[in-house]
């Protein structure tokens, strides 16, 4: 039905896109890279980083699936080594991403 005489057009309401918080551990927010890990997070994701870290000299513990005190630590070590300041310590965020995608490949 067109709007009334002298009121615009409204255009139709576009559908906001869904997005993950990250107010609670396990929680992964989406960004245009990648998600943002953290403490408490699961998945294949998790298990890429650690792939990731591993390359970079920065983890050798187990390679699960599970963002744990070790994995917060190596992120937090190689963090600091290569002076990535625009992501929480220890919290994989875009900066820490791009500076770890940047000098690693993904698994094949």
């Amino acid at each position: 039905m067109p709007a009334p005489a002298g009121q615009p057009d409204a255009a139709p309401a576009r559908p906001e896109p869904s997005r993950e918080t990250s107010d609670a551990p396990g929680q992964q927010t989406p960004t245009a890279e990648g998600p943002t890990l953290r403490l408490g997070d699961r998945g294949q994701e998790v298990s890429e980083l650690k792939h990731r870290l591993r390359q970079a000299g920065a983890y050798d513990g187990p390679m699960h699936d599970r963002y744990d005190r070790d994995v917060e630590r190596a992120v937090a070590a190689y963090q600091q080594r290569e002076g990535v300041t625009g992501d929480p310590s220890g919290v994989y965020g875009p900066a820490t991403r791009a500076a770890l995608e940047g000098e690693t490949a993904a698994r094949g």
